[in-house]
């Protein structure tokens, strides 16, 4: 049998091939550092009120005179918390790839709009700092995610349209 063993140029050839696919693939990773701000921010902020909901619902967090006793906003949040982990899910999936990016942006914009109308609209008599707090903090609030969600769509940098400048 022969020797099957590269030499040094044979394996320096190879590692010049893959330089350049590397180097394409990183240059169109990189964003700058207000986007990232914004997307960890949107991801601790939503991750927070996932996370204080299941954690008042199942009890191991004190809710104060029975914060979600009422059937509807509970239903509601229930399903807005699952939605909203898929949609940050995806909306991660995107950016790190940049494949929609912009197009996940548009939608959790309007998801949240939906969210912040349907809170005014149903749940304005059930919101109270006293009784509250968590989902009250969370509804007043939610209004500055959209600012981010749209600030974060305009400086998100595209790494096929930097690529052609």
């Amino acid at each position: 049998m022969s020797d099957n063993r590269l030499n040094d140029n044979e394996i320096s050839a190879l590692l010049k091939a893959f330089d350049e696919v590397n180097e394409t693939n990183a240059s169109s990773l990189k964003q700058s550092t207000t986007f990232k701000a914004l997307l960890i921010s949107i991801n601790i902020y939503f991750f927070s009120f996932v996370s204080i909901y299941f954690l008042s619902v199942n009890g191991l967090i004190d809710t104060p005179g029975q914060a979600l006793e009422n059937e509807g906003l509970r239903s509601a949040l229930s399903a807005r918390s699952h939605v909203i982990f898929w949609i940050l899910s995806i909306l991660n999936i995107s950016a790190y790839f940049n494949i929609g990016f912009r197009t996940v942006c548009l939608t959790v914009f309007i998801y949240v709009l939906n969210t912040v109308i349907d809170n005014i609209v149903l749940f304005y008599e059930l919101l109270s700092f006293e009784h509250r707090p968590y989902v009250t903090s969370f509804v007043f609030s939610l209004p500055l995610t959209l600012v981010g969600v749209v600030w974060m769509g305009i400086v998100f940098q595209n790494g096929v349209d930097r690529e052609g400048t």
